[in-house]
């Protein structure tokens, strides 16, 4: 369980996953179909919400075919700024890394990185 708070709006979210992006890749073949501009100044944010494992499992099936949207208990919004609380520490994963926080905010900075796509 986990509060966002998406541009100052708070909603509360039974987190099964939370994809944060800059472009619609996630891993391999999984892909995202919602709109990801590099140079917009705003977050991709993406809530599996309180998902059974079926439903996770077919999450992963569409997320590999290139979709996500217009399905229960799936979230998308687009904004500038993104902050979880949790009351008990959870996993981050940032390229690679993984650390443990019970609160994170994400933003993009103004600063441009080229990605390899």
């Amino acid at each position: 369980a986990a509060r966002l708070t998406l541009d100052g709006l708070a909603h509360n979210a039974a987190i099964t996953n939370l994809s944060i992006l800059k472009t619609p890749f996630v891993s391999g073949s999984f892909r995202f179909d919602v709109p990801v501009a590099t140079d917009d100044g705003l977050l991709s944010v993406n809530l599996c919400d309180g998902m059974t494992r079926d439903e996770a499992l077919r999450t992963l099936f569409d997320l590999s075919h290139g979709r996500f949207l217009g399905r229960p208990k799936r979230r998308h919004w687009q904004v500038a700024t993104l902050t979880v609380d949790a009351a008990a520490p959870f996993s981050v994963e940032l390229d690679g890394e993984v650390f443990t926080a019970a609160r994170a905010t994400f933003s993009v900075l103004k600063e441009r990185i080229g990605v390899c796509g």
